[in-house]
């Protein structure tokens, strides 16, 4: 009995001890990853390397453009030439190192892509932003960029600008249902799960696709017809082009309570690509105006 109990006191110290040892190495773990991803962050930061076009068009805003040693391929407009460091799926790790920058920014949104442990493992600092779907988060995603670069004071100054366009009402005489999409084949549409969807809430008309939980999901002609949206919305990257593929389609479908003809309308791409502060008021700003229109017929 009494070697029983003993054993007994010998497996439960043991398990007690595996388990303190067990959180410990956790602990280690999140503290590594704590301190190559913000506690490394250096107080001075005059080279930087962003791996996300959002952020480059963040810092651009900031007016710390000059900041910037390297960027992805795709990027805003920028003054002067900045090094190319690849693509967004596949960036260099060896020409980041080589350029020795203070700090590589980078976003949730992308690193899954992106491979970014290669980089966690060099000596470099990385600070990764937190995903984003609607102002608020992309506010807060801009004032920590903003104290990062010694631009606290600028970022708060902004953020007060963009909050006074945002509230500027515009009177409905109806609550009008609006179906965007982000792409036309396949067909996407964007849901409130994305800060573009969440941008409809602040004009004061409904998101056809309020109720999807993904934040771009695939649609069928049947779903849209199904929603029967008052006015439809495509983001192209051809702006130019006489007639969309997806209005082409739309006018063909009979049941839709929408006129095709007089209240579809275009977005160009490349002005609301970027999740920022500023993109988010000027697609608001867009979407404002679609429905000033719809209001006059």
């Amino acid at each position: 009995m009494f070697q029983t109990i003993s054993l007994m006191k010998i497996i439960k110290s043991h398990i007690l001890l595996f388990i303190a040892l067990t959180i410990i190495f956790l602990f280690l773990i999140i503290t590594h990853d704590n301190k190559k991803n913000s506690y490394n962050i250096p107080k001075n930061i005059n080279k930087i390397v962003s791996l996300s076009p959002s952020i480059t068009r963040q810092i651009v805003d900031l007016g710390a453009e000059s900041l910037l040693v390297g960027v992805t391929r795709y990027h805003p407009p920028l003054k002067s030439k900045v090094s190319i460091i690849g693509s967004l799926i596949h960036p260099n790790i060896e020409k980041i190192v080589m350029l020795k920058p203070h700090i590589i920014f980078s976003s949730e949104h992308d690193n899954k892509i992106q491979f970014n442990e290669r980089i966690k493992e060099s000596d470099l600092a990385l600070y990764s932003f937190k995903r984003v779907n609607n102002f608020y988060s992309l506010c807060k995603n801009f004032m920590q960029l903003g104290k990062m670069l010694n631009k606290e004071k600028k970022s708060k100054e902004l953020i007060e600008t963009y909050k006074l366009k945002l509230n500027q009402k515009l009177k409905l005489n109806r609550k009008y249902v609006i179906a965007m999409f982000i792409s036309e084949s396949p067909i996407m549409g964007i849901s409130n799960t994305s800060f573009i969807g969440n941008a409809i809430n602040k004009t004061g008309a409904i998101n056809a696709f309020k109720d999807i939980t993904f934040p771009y999901p695939l649609l069928s002609l049947e779903h849209i017809v199904l929603l029967n949206p008052d006015v439809v919305v495509s983001v192209t990257y051809n702006i130019k082009r006489k007639e969309s593929d997806l209005k082409k389609v739309l006018k063909k479908v009979t049941k839709l309570k929408v006129n095709i003809r007089d209240s579809f309308y275009t977005i160009p791409a490349n002005d609301i690509s970027y999740y920022t502060p500023s993109v988010y008021v000027k697609i608001v700003g867009y979407l404002k105006n679609i429905l000033s229109k719809e209001e006059k017929k």
